[in-house]
């Protein structure tokens, strides 16, 4: 198995170039379908373009929550290549935790299942800041939000430039903290990039690889490495791995988030 070269990029710049290495092939699989490593790149594109429209102005935070969805990925590299910061939220958490995280980050645009996006809507007079919710899930959106494949709409997808200082802070990840209260832990492009090499290679990930993802969410680090190993990820979001892909084989055709 050929080992991909460590890229000296940004956390953004790795669908970029698994799309460039690899345009065609399988980056995500779920029942519904595959997208392809260059449809991942242009979602983030799509999605970086929309954030830099919607945020009220530069040094916006944009929250990103986990679902297990060829969506989160997009999200995710996409509020990273929109320039701003993004804080990710676990999308487990009740309105307590869910509060806090999103006082303490400042988020303005968060893109979140529809659980999550329900609790943001209560929510909602107790956190001014948040102007934007977008669902990124097939839960059905709570009044006052919007769906990810409406939100991108008309979005141009012109590519965005990959590129930057490597040791600027792109994401906040939280822990728990003292008396309870979560804590942001800053993370820079060059440390989520060596991170995801690390994984990678103790997993022995490469261009061949298949990787099957059948927690309930969809953890950045796995997102990560395979991403950077150019490996084919399979989201199982069913209890049973096997009856789900039988009973709805993925078409050869890749899908775009548009399309649900």
């Amino acid at each position: 198995m050929q080992r991909p070269a460590y890229p000296e990029i940004p956390l953004d710049g790795l669908p970029r170039w698994a799309a460039v290495r690899d345009p065609d092939g399988a980056a995500i699989t779920t029942e519904s379908g595959i997208c392809t490593f260059a449809e991942l790149d242009r979602q983030t594109d799509r999605v970086a373009h929309y954030i830099r429209r919607t945020a009220g102005g530069a040094g916006a935070v944009v929250g990103v929550a986990s679902a297990l969805d060829p969506a989160f990925a997009a999200a995710y590299y996409g509020a990273s290549r929109s320039g701003h910061t993004f804080a990710l939220i676990s999308p487990g958490l009740g309105e307590g935790p869910l509060h806090q995280i999103c006082t303490a980050a400042g988020i303005e645009i968060a893109f979140v299942p529809a659980a999550t996006a329900a609790l943001l809507t209560a929510l909602r007079g107790r956190l001014p800041r948040l102007h934007t919710v977008v669902v990124i899930d097939a839960g059905a959106a709570p009044a006052g939000t919007i769906t990810l494949p409406f939100a991108l709409a008309g979005t141009a997808d012109d590519p965005v430039v990959v590129g930057g200082d490597l040791d600027a802070v792109t994401c906040v990840r939280f822990r728990a903290g003292r008396a309870g209260r979560p804590e942001g832990v800053r993370l820079t492009h060059r440390s989520l990039v060596a991170q995801a090499r690390k994984a990678a290679l103790v997993h022995r990930l490469g261009p061949d690889s298949v990787t099957l993802n059948h927690f309930p969410a969809y953890r950045d680090i796995h997102l990560n490495s395979g991403v950077y190993a150019g490996a084919s990820q399979v989201l199982c979001r069913e209890p049973d791995p096997v009856a789900s892909f039988a009973r709805t084989p993925p078409p050869a055709a890749s899908i775009g988030l548009d399309q649900g």
